[in-house]
């Protein structure tokens, strides 16, 4: 196996792909050596329009669940042993951005976090701001990617049960409540009756 320093090219590849760490990680502890100086050489300083098999199997084979990957993209089983090989790459972006913002004059922090949705904490993190009412205008903004939340469910309108039933008013209430009322009906229409009854009888008097 080389020696460490040797692998120093590895910040090639990383930045002409995009890799993460653990990408690397696994490219350098299943790849041949040779094939990785090869693959350094060619895409020093260029944006290679198409990605190389040994790219593309790493990308594949870092992303399987059996990857113990820690905070930082190492794989924890053999982060001992990679921290000194990639002492000089950068592992410290927070997060990954979607795109960019150039600051105008006039311009405040807490203003373009609200134009673009964002807060104050999360430019500041992801841009290494150390002062936030030091921003020089004609300078780029990371901004996060946003996150799309699903839309929050309506809550839905109770249904009458078993033991509810429509009251003559319409609304929901007990069967005890109906029967009540029809009773009150039948009293009604009974009392209606004997009054028409007790009518007919006078009028024939």
């Amino acid at each position: 196996m080389a020696d460490k320093k040797s692998y120093s090219f590895m910040k090639d590849i990383k930045q002409a792909f995009s890799l993460d760490n653990a990408i690397l990680k696994y490219m350098q502890n299943n790849t041949p050596y040779k094939a990785l100086q090869d693959l350094a050489s060619k895409v020093k300083g260029k944006k290679p329009k198409t990605t190389p098999r040994i790219v593309t199997s790493a990308i594949k084979a870092s992303r399987q669940p059996g990857m113990l990957v820690d905070a930082g993209g190492f794989d924890r089983r053999k982060t001992a042993r990679s921290n000194a090989m990639f002492k000089d790459l950068d592992m410290s972006k927070p997060a990954a951005v979607s795109k960019s913002y150039k600051i105008k004059s006039g311009d405040t922090l807490s203003a373009i976090a609200a134009k673009n949705g964002t807060t104050v904490a999360a430019l500041k993190k992801l841009n290494n701001i150390k002062d936030v009412n030091k921003i020089r205008a004609g300078a780029s903004l990371n901004m996060p990617k946003k996150v799309i939340s699903s839309p929050t469910p309506r809550p839905k309108k109770p249904t009458p049960t078993s033991n509810t039933v429509t009251l003559k008013s319409g609304k929901q209430g007990t069967p005890a409540q109906r029967l009540r009322e029809l009773d009150k009906e039948k009293a009604a229409q009974a009392t209606m009756s004997a009054a028409k009854k007790a009518l007919a009888r006078k009028n024939k008097g």
